[in-house]
């Protein structure tokens, strides 16, 4: 989910921030991520990978058609599981508590802008330099902490499909649009109005 790069490595504060807070923060984070992503790219002499993995091989229809499905499957699915989790509730709670409320333009620029960011650096630099499975691992790994380890599996197979979705040549497009879908039906449902 979008929020917990930015949440796992800080305990909850005594008040609710306020919604230009939250934004502000993860515009720098989200900001440095994804220039980290690009300088590490173009200090490897890499950057032409972006290009060639943004839409992929099978075209804008099918990445962006793929990325729909599975960014609503795989919120459906987290949905399900934190109904029948009580730990995994208890995680979204803690980041609907951290966030505090978002109108809806605010939760669709944190949704699509972590997406953006995360897929660049994990799904293009990190795919890049390390390949799948430390991809998988790296993300896994900054998407959860204490607190959130219940979220670890979520973490792990979310990225474990974008990466299969980068791999198989459906681009950036697929799994970025996936990625802030989730990120949206997410923070709409947790997040009080």
């Amino acid at each position: 989910m979008a929020a917990d790069a930015l949440v796992a490595a800080v305990s909850e504060p005594a008040e609710r921030p306020t919604p230009v807070s939250v934004l502000f923060a993860a515009a720098v984070v989200y900001t440095a991520m994804a220039a980290a992503a690009l300088l590490w790219l173009w200090g490897r002499d890499r950057l032409q990978q972006l290009p060639l993995r943004a839409l992929g091989e099978h075209g804008l229809p099918a990445a962006a058609g793929l990325g729909l499905a599975v960014g609503l499957g795989a919120a459906l699915l987290l949905r399900l599981a934190s109904r029948n989790s009580a730990r995994l509730a208890r995680c979204e709670g803690r980041i609907a508590t951290m966030l505090g409320p978002l109108a809806e333009g605010q939760v669709i620029a944190l949704a699509t802008t972590a997406a953006i960011a995360e897929e660049l650096f994990f799904r293009l630099a990190v795919l890049d330099a390390f390949g799948p499975l430390l991809a998988v691992a790296c993300y896994a790994a900054l998407n959860t902490g204490p607190g959130f380890w219940p979220w670890l599996p979520v973490a792990m197979l979310f990225a474990g499909a974008a990466t299969v979705l980068v791999q198989a040549g459906f681009g950036l497009l697929s799994a970025t649009t996936a990625h802030a879908l989730v990120n949206y039906f997410v923070l709409r449902r947790i997040l009080p109005t």
